[in-house]
């Protein structure tokens, strides 16, 4: 009989080796089985999505008439719902550099992951599993898809819930796609949305430049990763510039009609800060301007709007306090 409750331990967590014989043979054990590949596909879709349960820890095995089955657990804290921004700081492609948790919390050694190690030694290849999952289970358009449709499932019972937490929950939603497109493009190395092609000159041609409140200009991207998302919806190209702020467009010959959206980047947090107001100006003439816009509201869309070769100006001015005033341009075109 081979040793499969040393098999199991190795594979939740504990420090030696297991052999890959042993690990066919367990696989094919009779009166306890659990295919070795069930438990590395756990195990990696856990790494892909990277927050606190990379470690291979954060579930439970237990036997259901002769099957071993896994139970995960601590799945909320893996898409960040504590932990949001030091989730998204984290390179999943090095949590072993990068997590706050690369250590052991008990004895203070450096971070193993035994599943890992025991993949790596079947000879598999990460990068082929990776790309395998993005474009499969765990394809970031279907999967988007799906957590709108669970939160409009669940709604209405959040809102009703005892204990308060209604309040949060639109934040934590937005938040929850914002944390996936991030990760799953960081480890795609490049956005995951499907982007489709501008019929005009998108921002990036413009030639953007100007002063923010806070951080930097950011074209196309902001903190996280590639585009920009304004209350849930990710878009693909834009400019990140915090109020109070002033970007300068460059606008070229031929070209006459600029429009967009304007709207605050989502951030993980509501209720920060007292929004800002957009406008684009050319010259000393005011071609457009939003009401105050707050976070996780829908960007406001404008134009097109009639603009001559020559410079345009985005501007976003804070109201009472710039706290916190994510401002966000997103699908700015020129035809």
């Amino acid at each position: 009989m081979p040793n499969c409750t040393r098999f199991w331990k190795v594979a939740v967590g504990a420090p030696w080796a297991v052999s890959p014989s042993e690990a066919q043979r367990c696989d094919s054990h009779g009166s306890v089985s659990l295919q070795a590949s069930q438990l590395a596909l756990l195990a990696a879709m856990a790494s892909v999505r990277f927050s606190f349960s990379a470690d291979g820890n954060n579930f439970y095995l237990f036997v259901d008439e002769g099957q071993v089955r896994i139970v995960p657990w601590d799945c909320d804290v893996d898409l960040g719902v504590w932990y949001l921004p030091t989730a998204l700081s984290v390179d999943p492609r090095q949590p072993w550099l990068t997590s706050p948790w690369r250590y052991n919390s008990k004895s203070y050694a450096a971070y193993t992951d035994p599943v890992l190690l025991w993949n790596l030694e079947q000879g598999r290849d990460p990068e082929a599993l990776i790309e395998e999952l993005l474009a499969g289970p765990l394809d970031w358009a279907t999967m988007d898809a799906e957590v709108v449709e669970a939160v409009e499932l669940i709604r209405d019972e959040v809102h009703a819930d005892v204990f308060g937490v209604g309040s949060s929950f639109e934040v934590r939603a937005h938040a929850v796609r914002l944390f996936l497109h991030s990760r799953w493009s960081a480890l795609a190395g490049q956005d995951v949305a499907d982007c489709p092609e501008s019929e005009g000159l998108q921002v990036a041609d413009l030639d953007p430049s100007g002063s923010v409140g806070w951080g930097s200009l950011m074209v196309d991207s902001n903190n996280w990763g590639p585009g920009l998302m304004v209350a849930g919806e990710h878009q693909c190209t834009g400019l990140f510039a915090h109020a109070p702020s002033t970007v300068t467009l460059q606008i070229p010959e031929g070209h006459g009609e600029l429009s967009g959206g304007a709207g605050m980047q989502d951030w993980t947090r509501a209720a920060c800060g007292d929004g800002s107001v957009f406008s684009v100006w050319q010259g000393d003439k005011e071609l457009w301007s939003s009401d105050t816009v707050l976070e996780y509201e829908p960007a406001t869309t404008f134009g097109p709007l009639g603009v001559q070769p020559g410079e345009v100006v985005l501007r976003v001015e804070e109201n009472s306090s710039y706290s916190c005033d994510t401002s966000a341009w997103v699908d700015l075109e020129l035809r």
